[in-house]
Parts: C-alpha cells; structure tokens; sequence
C-alpha cells in the first residue's frame, strides 16, 4: 500500500469548502467473505496502521534510497523548472487521447498486464539502467509486444507512476496550444527522492524544455479533472502541507493547472481508506458523469459514501450542468472505481470475487458507455488489488506530445489541406476551444461546441481552404464520447452546400472516408444529431488523394 507518514487531525468545521460527512468511525478495515460480504473484526495485513504512520518499508521500497547514476542525472537535468506560469492552462483529462501507458520496473502489476496494455499501446517503463536486460527478459517470457516497450532510464523508489509522475496541462494562447508536465511536490520532508524527480525525467525524455512547478505536496491519485476545468482532491492536501490554507492552495492549481473551481472534501472512508486519496472512490469519467462507490447499508461508512455522492449530485460542470452520479456496488475494500482509462479501453481491478466483479464490470461497462471497451485485469502474484491501491495508482499515462514537437509522435499527415487553415464555427464552448483548435494539426487542442439542447444539435465547423481544392478523403478525430451521431461533410459552391458524405451512425473517434472528388475553396462539418451534450472534434483534415 502506499504509506503516509502522518496526518494532522483537522475539525471538520475549520475548512471552508469540505463536503461534510458526519462523524468518522474508527472501524478496522474488513476481509471479504468468500460471498463477497465482511468479517467483522478482521483486518488484512499491512505494514501501515490505520493512522498512515510508516511501520515498515512498502513493497518493492529500499530502507535506503538509491542516488541516481551518471546517465540517470544527466537524463534528469536535460529539462528545468520554468521561471512562469503556464497561460491559460487547463488540466488534461484521463479519458483524453494518450500516446503510451506510464509504469515502473519492478512491477505493481502482472507482467500479463503489461502484455495487455501493449498489446495495443506503447508503455514507457520507467527502470534503472541495471535493471532493463531482466525486465526485457520477463516481458519476452511472458509475451509482452517487445515493439511496444520503451524503457525510460531513471531510478525510482516505488511502483506507484499515478502518484509521482507529471500531471499535465494543455497551455498557451489559442490557435497555439502546447502540452506541458506539471510537476508537484511528491512527499514531504525529502522522502522517496527518485520518485518525485520523476515529472523532470518525463520532460527530458520526452524533449520538452520546461515543466511547470506547484509548490505543495499532493500526488496524482488524490486529484482529478472533468477537463472542463473543475478538480478535486480530499483533505490530505492539508494534512500535508499545514503552513498553507486552503485557498492558498486553490489558487496555485488554478494559477498551474486551471482548476477552477477545485473542490477540497474529506474522504469517506477515512481512516480505514487512510491513504486519503480521491481515486479509491470518486473518478470524474465523460459525459459530465461521476462514479462513486456504493458500500452495503451495513457498512458503518455507508452514510458518508450516500453523503458524498449526494454532494456530487448538487455539483455543476463550469456550463451549469449538474453531474450524473453513478454508483459502483462493492464492499468496503473493493477497489473498482480505481480503475484506468487508456484511449478507448478501460481497464479495471478484478478481485477474484465472481459476483463482485462482474456486477462492477457490468455497471462500469454501461457508465461509459459502448464506445469504451471494459477489461477485467487481475492482481500480479503477492501484489493484490486493494481499496487503498490498485491498477490506477500503479499504472499513468503519457498524454500526446505532438504538439510540443517533442517526444516519439510522429507529424502531422502530409497533404493536408485544411491544416492552419482559417477556420469558423457556429460557436464554442469557450475561448479556450476554439474553431482554429480544429486545424492545426495538433490532437491535444480541440474544438468543442456550445451545449446542445434539444432545440440547438446543429452546429457546424468551417474551414477556408485559400483557393478551390481537389478533395476525395477526410479524416476526423471526434471525442470519444461527445461525437455527432448525425454529420455530413459539405463544400460550398456559389451560395449553395452540397454534401460530400453523410453518415447517420457516427461513432466517435478517428474517421477516416474516401467519396467522389469535388473541388471547393470552403469546406465544413455540418453536426445534426447528438450523442452527448457537447460535439468535440480534435481534427478535420482533408486531403486530395
């Protein structure tokens, strides 16, 4: 589990924008029945007690933590802290386009998970140059898509890449958004060195000349995005950094990653979820949703998880809506809100317990929709899935680069006629999406579209290409999740559009089509029926063969 090394009691009625809970019991934490229900009065074992104070050493930590080699320090001071703040920066969501999946040799998770992930998607395994010939060996012996897996030299303390690595942020004024790491303060008081210096190697690595530092300690798991701006973290972030009140800290995430409004509330579980960390119960998914897990009424937190998410039902997104809170059933150690998302798949913890998981599997299944893929994923020999640690603390994501013209993303397609184009649309969600965001070759910068009412599913995005073009195929990167259902893709001649192709079953994500060649100057998408509340489109790109 990941240990804390103290916590600070607070009076609930000291902070001003805590979800009020009621009063915490002390219970210790229960084993599972083999009927997937608790023994009262047990508790599994653990280095840790419930107060987070360190007894012993975590899994796979040293007593003693290794300094970086030579190559490791040099590869670390490839990038620097910048000396300002990003512009206009908004916190990139989980459920948004990545390039590869984030872990650490030695593993927190099977190496027949790693084979999962690469069977689809790069994985960047952070690992000590020492190291890296017995990981290749056991990634080979175990089936792992070799072609799939890069190594990233650095010496790390821990397997937990959710909470140590980079945060990101996309930046900069519009029509010229970059994606840049944040990097903030892991632990406090020195602890686990290697770890923390992490957000510094990603950025050498991945050729980018800056991050961004926020100066308080929190870590990945105990923050998350609606990548419309709004975050949330539990308490812990002032348990940890006590010399800094609450809105001092607000204003540094908003001022660092955007994150406005930033919702600050206790945990639910706590003490026995001590690790007081957000994504062992709550996790913002698309479609303006919420999940939060639901205990059994006989569960002494079964009262201040119904209060927590009866706060995140009163809660509204930065357009007014309110969320759509959505429950996943389990016990009071089941950890399958602690699931990660990886593009289009959604890889979830499976504890062995048949009915537990496959009710989760099926309720997290019909939360995201069918445009996901649910996996079950199970726990690596020793290293078992638990309500204060599981796949989502053990495996991070490398959003896409491309942008920044670092990393290993290759460029934008050539021949393509709409790119930097001038583009127009018939609105936006904001400034920070606007029609430009569409054409500039970039997939971490999008359009997005005002709020679509029943009265108001038609909008549509337009591009000037300079001069009339020959076009015979188009290729488009919608949300995953907010896509047109209904579109057509229209060239104007005189005062009149005519239709190029049209679809009535779009399905979201990267579309590609051919149609008979027609020659026009102006070029547009025309969206008419919706699947969601929002269209966003990361890319229009047309080409002429």
């Amino acid at each position: 589990m990941k240990p804390i090394l103290f916590q600070r009691f607070l009076p609930v009625g000291c902070l001003t924008v805590l979800l009020a809970l009621g009063t915490l019991g002390c219970a210790p934490e229960a084993s599972s029945t083999a009927d997937g229900g608790q023994q009262p009065g047990t508790q599994d074992p653990s280095p840790y007690d419930l107060r987070g104070l360190t007894i012993d050493p975590g899994p796979n930590e040293p007593s003693i933590y290794p300094e970086p080699t030579r190559e490791e320090r040099i590869h670390l001071e490839r990038a620097v802290a910048s000396a300002t703040l990003p512009e206009n920066p908004r916190m990139i969501a989980e459920w948004e386009p990545v390039q590869g999946a984030l872990i650490r040799y030695p593993l927190g998770i099977s190496v027949d998970a790693v084979k999962t992930i690469a069977s689809e998607l790069p994985v960047y395994v952070l690992c000590s140059s020492s190291s890296q010939s017995s990981a290749s060996s056991a990634f080979r012996n175990g089936g792992v898509n070799m072609a799939n897996i890069t190594f990233i030299t650095a010496a790390t303390d821990t397997y937990w890449t959710r909470d140590y690595a980079a945060w990101w942020v996309e930046c900069g004024p519009a029509g010229n958004r970059t994606v840049a790491p944040v990097d903030v303060i892991y632990r406090a008081n020195g602890v686990r060195p290697n770890d923390d210096r992490v957000p510094a190697v990603l950025a050498s690595h991945f050729n980018l000349p800056t991050y961004y530092p926020l100066s308080y300690v929190c870590q990945g798991g105990n923050v998350m995005t609606d990548a419309l701006k709004a975050g949330a973290s539990t308490d812990r972030i002032l348990d940890e950094t006590p010399s800094q009140t609450l809105g001092q800290m607000q204003q540094k995430a908003k001022a660092t990653c955007g994150l406005d409004p930033y919702h600050v509330m206790e945990d639910p579980a706590y003490p026995e979820d001590y690790i007081k960390h957000i994504d062992c119960w709550a996790k913002f998914i698309p479609g303006n949703k919420v999940l939060v897990k639901r205990v059994p009424s006989s569960s002494s937190f079964y009262q201040r998880f119904e209060a927590a998410a009866s706060a995140w039902s009163s809660r509204t997104n930065a357009a007014g809506q309110r969320y759509t809170v959505i429950r996943i059933d389990g016990n009071d150690s089941s950890p399958y809100v602690n699931h990660v998302i990886l593009n289009d798949r959604v890889l979830v913890p499976l504890v062995g317990n048949t009915t537990l998981d496959s009710k989760a599997i099926s309720q997290i299944q019909a939360a995201y929709g069918s445009s996901y893929r649910v996996v079950g994923v199970k726990a690596a020999s020793g290293l078992p899935w638990l309500g204060t640690d599981s796949i989502h603390c053990r495996v991070n994501a490398i959003p896409v680069l491309k942008s920044q013209g670092g990393g290993d993303e290759p460029p934008a397609p050539a021949g393509n006629l709409a790119l930097n184009k001038p583009a127009t649309a018939s609105g936006t969600y904001s400034t920070s999406y606007p029609a430009s965001a569409a054409v500039d070759g970039s997939t971490s910068t999008r359009w997005v579209s005002p709020y679509l009412s029943y009265s108001n599913r038609t909008q549509w995005l337009a591009v000037d290409l300079g001069s009339a073009q020959a076009v015979k195929r188009v290729k488009l990167v919608w949300s995953s999740t907010n896509y047109p259902r209904a579109w057509s893709l229209q060239y104007q001649s005189g005062a009149t559009w005519y239709t190029a192709y049209s679809t009535t079953s779009g399905s979201g994500g990267i579309q590609e089509f051919t149609f008979p060649v027609a020659t026009a100057r102006d070029w547009r998408i025309l969206a008419t029926s919706n699947a969601s509340s929002y269209y966003t489109l990361y890319e229009l790109e047309l080409f002429k063969d």
